[in-house]
C-alpha cells in the first residue's frame, strides 16, 4: 500500500491548491474554492445566526470579510505547507470558522447581552418551576406545567416597572404570571434587558480583555482529558451518544460539542458518524445547540422522560469508565 502523503491528508477537494505550482495558479484555485464551496455556505450560516440574533443586520458584512479573511490566510498558509494541520473535510472547517467568528463578533458587540442570555438560560433549566422546548421550530419558555404548548404571547405591552436587582428567576416568574402563556425565548431576553436597563447597542466594538493563559502542560493534559473522553462517549451505544452530545452544555449553557472541532478532538463530520447523522444534517442543526430534550426526543422518537433517563445512564456510565483511567 502507498504511503499516505501531506496532501492525501487534506480533503480531495483542496487538491487543486496543494497542487497548484506558481501563485497564480494557488490564487485562482483559492478562487475556484470560495465561489463552489465557501460562499453560500458562508452566507447560509449568517443568515441563520443573524435571524436568531438581536445584531443589527448593517453588522453582516463585516462578520462575512472576517470569516473569508481567515480562511484565505488558512488556505494559503496550508498551500505552503499541506503537512501542518492539515483541513480533512473543507465543509465542517468552513462551518467552524464561520461559528466561532460570529460568536466572537456577538461577544465582542453586545458582550452584556451575551451574559444575559446564559443567565436566562441557566434559570430555566435549574429551577423547577420554569422550562423553555422547542415547538415547530420555535423556542419557547414559561412555566413547567406549559411545556409543549406551542402557542405564544407578546411581551411587548408587558410592565417593566420590576426592581431590576430581583433575582432572574423572580422576574421570569412574574413575567410569566402577567402573560399567562408561553414566550419566545428571545423576546424574554429582550424583555429583561429592557428591565435591567441592559442596552449593549450603544457600546462601541472592543475586544473582551483576554482570557486568562493556561499553562501549556495543563493545557495538554486537559485535551489528552477531553481524547479520552471522546473516546468513551464512541463507545456508549447510540442512543445514549445522542441523548448526550445534542443537550451537552457548559456552565454558561454554551454547547459542548461544538467546542470538540476547535480544540482538535473531533470534526463536525467525526461527531455526525458518532451520532449516526449525516454532515450536512448536523451542519443544519450546529446553530441551534444544544437541542432541548423534546427535541431530542422527536429525533429518537422517545419520550422526554425517556432521553433524560437515557443521558442520566451515559454519565453514569462515563464517570465509572472515566474513574479507571
Amino acid at each position: 500500500m502507498p504511503m499516505e502523503t501531506a496532501v492525501d491528508r487534506n480533503d480531495a477537494l483542496l487538491r487543486p491548491l496543494l497542487m497548484a505550482k506558481s501563485e497564480t495558479e494557488r490564487d485562482d484555485a483559492i478562487a475556484g474554492l470560495l465561489s463552489t464551496h465557501v460562499y453560500w455556505r458562508v452566507d447560509r450560516i449568517l443568515l441563520a445566526r443573524f435571524l436568531r440574533s438581536s445584531l443589527d443586520e448593517q453588522h453582516r458584512e463585516d462578520v462575512r470579510n472576517e470569516i473569508l479573511l481567515r480562511l484565505v490566510d488558512r488556505l494559503r498558509r496550508l498551500a505552503g505547507d499541506p503537512a501542518v494541520l492539515p483541513i480533512e473535510s473543507l465543509p465542517d472547517y468552513v462551518s467552524v470558522v464561520a461559528f466561532n467568528a460570529f460568536d466572537e463578533f456577538a461577544r465582542q458587540t453586545t458582550p452584556m447581552r451575551a451574559r444575559l442570555r446564559n443567565r436566562i438560560r441557566y434559570a430555566l433549566r435549574h429551577d423547577g418551576r420554569l422550562a423553555m422546548w422547542e415547538t415547530a421550530g420555535k423556542v419557547l419558555c414559561g412555566r413547567t406545567e406549559w411545556v409543549g404548548r406551542s402557542e405564544s404571547a407578546s411581551v411587548a405591552g408587558s410592565s417593566t416597572r420590576r426592581a431590576q436587582r430581583r433575582p432572574i428567576a423572580a422576574l421570569l416568574g412574574s413575567l410569566f404570571d402577567e402573560v399567562g402563556n408561553p414566550v419566545p425565548f428571545d423576546d424574554v431576553v429582550q424583555y429583561i434587558a429592557r428591565v435591567q436597563g441592559i442596552d449593549d447597542r450603544s457600546r462601541s466594538l472592543q475586544a473582551e480583555p483576554a482570557a486568562e493563559r493556561l499553562d501549556p502542560v495543563e493545557r495538554l493534559a486537559d485535551l489528552q482529558y477531553l481524547r479520552k473522553l471522546w473516546e468513551e462517549i464512541r463507545a456508549l451505544p447510540l442512543r445514549q451518544r445522542i441523548a448526550l452530545l445534542l443537550n451537552a452544555r457548559d456552565e454558561g449553557g454554551e454547547s459542548v460539542m461544538r467546542f470538540l472541532p476547535v480544540v482538535g478532538v473531533a470534526s463536525i463530520r467525526q461527531i455526525g458518524s458518532t451520532l449516526a447523522i449525516d454532515a450536512e444534517e448536523l451542519a443544519d442543526l450546529w446553530p441551534e445547540l444544544p437541542l432541548e430534550d423534546a427535541r431530542i426526543a422527536i429525533i429518537l422518537r422517545l419520550t422526554r422522560q425517556q432521553v433524560i433517563n437515557l443521558r442520566r445512564t451515559a454519565r453514569e456510565r462515563l464517570l465509572r469508565r472515566m474513574g479507571k483511567r
